[in-house]
């Protein structure tokens, strides 16, 4: 037997072939990390919307148990207060978190000045939308 007849007759994989399946390998995990990333970010929107939901829970149990209803004018004084066992924080701590604005603008919760509504806000990774949560409405995105 020849060398040449020898080396037809190996099976083995050719270059080509292990370039076709290192492509489509490659090709399938850029697919899969683009699904995780798009899961991770609704994951954490979720978490977003929850945190904020248990934070309006606190502000409405707070407003309940003050003479008169009114809101607290710092997020703070719900932890201080026992009302969150902690101040809840954007799951990767991204700038602005959650907004907690107390309404009117002014106001300090002294007679005549008490702080009767207020807005928390936060932004969904997934699509940048802005979700809101006021007293008179449970949510809305703007």
């Amino acid at each position: 037997m020849s060398i040449d007849n020898f080396s037809k007759n190996k099976s083995a994989f050719t270059y080509i072939e292990l370039l076709i399946v290192v492509t489509v390998i490659l090709v399938m995990s850029g697919v899969g990390m683009v699904s995780f990333s798009s899961f991770s970010q609704k994951s954490r929107d979720n978490r977003r919307r929850t945190d904020i939901e248990m934070i309006r829970n606190a502000l409405n149990l707070y407003y309940s148990n003050q003479v008169g209803g009114f809101y607290p004018t710092s997020l703070n004084v719900l932890v201080n207060e026992g009302y969150l066992d902690q101040r809840p924080t954007d799951p990767i701590n991204r700038p602005g978190g959650y907004g907690y604005l107390p309404l009117p603008l002014t106001c300090t919760n002294t007679p005549n000045n008490f702080c009767t509504s207020y807005r928390i806000d936060t932004v969904f990774e997934v699509d940048d939308s802005t979700y809101t949560v006021r007293p008179e409405n449970i949510d809305s995105l703007q």
